[in-house]
């Protein structure tokens, strides 16, 4: 399971295009991997900022079923989607189950308020129509979403949207962007406070540049809207998800922890718009700390997701 790391080589030439037009170093948190093999295929698209539910970390075990008297496995695919916890349990490991759970009624919050904590009966297929029926977004009225509820569908539970512009569509991770900075312009950290489908939308305010004018330029090279909303440092601290940092001569560096995200912007000089979180530096626990789950020590691969 699982392309290498949560971003495509000609996506990371198309932000470093980017960065070298407009002057900027951008930062971009990695991609669930598993997203990655849907990105620009027609019936899938990049989550909206309306959708804070997570990507399946894997696919399920095969579920095996009696047909015409021969044992046959159904296999699930999954992983890389965003999907409802209720109905596929076991999309996500370790902590992320919890997580999961918290962002899927998040997004209920936004989606649908009324539907928030309702828990899937499993064992009563009937009761699945609450899920599968065509609904507006509450707070994000331009969306329209569903559940697949169908057992026999590969993609079984994951949630779909439509708008006026996209037919109806599976949801795939996006890429997060961390911040944008204007090269010369690194301690300066101001933001425009908005909205964007009923959700809070903190974003840079650039110097010589709009931000939806780069947000506009990243999705235009990358050929997807797979930037979606403003960027985590106007509003948050720093997290252990592996950050590519670009800069606009050319050259690229991968940030593998919270540690060294602390100590980039720290040598930068530059403070993040969001409540002070743990000093990840000072942090002795952190001593041989490898990333969520140990993902990074040695002898593993990246094989964890982000969206």
């Amino acid at each position: 399971m699982g392309i290498t790391v949560g971003m495509r080589g000609r996506d990371l030439r198309a932000f470093m295009q980017v960065a070298r037009d407009h002057n900027l170093i951008i930062l971009i948190r990695h991609t669930n991997e598993d997203s990655l093999q849907y990105v620009g295929v027609r019936g899938y698209y990049p989550k909206p900022a309306a959708v804070k539910a997570k990507t399946a970390d894997q696919n399920p075990p095969p579920l095996k079923q009696q047909v015409g008297g021969q044992v046959v496995a159904k296999i699930y695919q999954i992983a890389g989607l965003v999907v409802h916890p209720g109905f596929q349990p076991q999309a996500y490991r370790g902590a992320k189950v919890a997580k999961a759970l918290d962002c899927w009624e998040h997004t209920m919050e936004t989606l649908a308020p009324t539907l928030m904590r309702k828990p899937v009966d499993l064992d009563r297929p009937g009761s699945w129509s609450l899920w599968s029926v065509e609904r507006q977004g509450v707070k994000a009225p331009r969306w329209k979403w569903k559940v697949d509820t169908d057992p026999n569908s590969r993609h079984f539970g994951c949630l779909q949207l439509k708008s006026d512009v996209i037919p109806w569509s599976y949801v795939h991770g996006d890429y997060d962007l961390k911040d944008v900075i204007v090269l010369g312009k690194e301690s300066a950290n101001q933001r425009n406070e908005g909205a964007m489908d009923g959700v809070k939308n903190f974003t840079p305010l650039l110097h010589g540049v709009t931000f939806d004018a780069v947000l506009r330029a990243l999705n235009a090279s990358v050929g997807v809207d797979m930037v979606q909303h403003g960027a985590e440092a106007q509003f948050a601290w720093h997290g252990d998800e592996p950050i590519t940092v670009v800069y606009p001569d050319w050259r690229f560096l991968t940030l593998l922890s919270a540690t060294t995200v602390q100590s980039w912007y720290q040598k930068l000089n530059r403070e993040v718009l969001g409540k002070v979180g743990v000093d990840y530096q000072r942090d002795r626990s952190r001593m041989f700390h490898f990333g969520p789950d140990g993902m990074f020590k040695p002898g593993c691969l990246p094989a964890g997701s982000w969206g």
